[in-house]
């Protein structure tokens, strides 16, 4: 008996066992159970564990000096002083964050401002349900109104999807999307990509923007609200990075 499937996200292990054939047929493998009062034995997927090992390796032993806050988070907290993080202008207009009388408004808008302010980077350590995604989409919406670009990774598809599926999502005053003039692209699997986004995936905006159809791209885009002007500008960025590979045929 060996395994024939498995899916580590839905928790399915798919079995299989040799099948006595019948005179004159070849051998094959049907589906089965387990035996009864059998126990099984799964190898614990390390492979996250050994890439975090590997980056560390790799930052302690061929590191930048662009690195070097980065590696200080690796030291004792009380042997490290961290600079000052100097205070951005007051906002005044904030795009998620709208109610500062709501409970803990305050502190994420507090963070937001730190980390607008912070020349390299912010760590956000809160529990479950505290608010993060908030401040990540007010985080998105405020870097993408300064004309910057937005890198959003994160361990798992859900986690992606879920702060996609928050920008497009209709709200009083339209979508934070057309707010801010936000052109999402999606990277990832076209199967692992939720239904909701799937426009905005890499090879979907791809296909929208190779050279024969030129015509439907145009007025795709032109058809798009003037707040979305910066989406054009991600259109051509798109189109003059990914030149070559379209000519060959290339998705991505």
């Amino acid at each position: 008996m060996d395994t024939r499937n498995s899916s580590q996200e839905e928790l399915q292990l798919v079995l299989q066992k040799e099948a006595a054939p019948e005179e004159n047929q070849k051998r094959f493998k049907q589906f089965c159970y387990p035996p009864e009062g059998s126990t099984l034995t799964v190898q614990v997927d390390t492979r996250q564990l050994k890439r975090q090992r590997s980056a560390i390796g790799k930052l302690k032993s061929m590191h930048h000096e662009c690195h070097e806050k980065l590696i200080r988070l690796f030291e004792k907290r009380d042997a490290v002083r961290w600079e000052n993080v100097p205070r951005p202008c007051p906002i005044e207009n904030w795009h998620v964050l709208k109610d500062k009388t709501r409970s803990g408004c305050a502190e994420q808008r507090e963070f937001v401002l730190k980390a607008l302010g912070t020349p390299d980077f912010a760590v956000l350590e809160v529990p479950p349900g505290s608010g993060k995604t908030t401040v990540i989409l007010e985080l998105i919406c405020r870097i993408a109104s300064m004309g910057k670009r937005v890198l959003l990774c994160d361990f798992t598809n859900v986690a992606i999807d879920n702060v996609l599926e928050r920008l497009i999502e209709e709200r009083d005053g339209g979508a934070l999307l057309e707010q801010a003039g936000i052109l999402p692209v999606r990277i990832g699997h076209p199967d692992r990509v939720d239904e909701n986004i799937a426009e905005y995936q890499i090879d979907r905006l791809v296909g929208m923007i190779r050279p024969k159809a030129s015509a439907k791209r145009n007025s795709f885009f032109c058809s798009m609200p003037p707040t979305l002007s910066a989406a054009r500008q991600w259109e051509l960025s798109i189109t003059q990075n990914l030149g070559n590979r379209i000519e060959n045929g290339m998705s991505r």
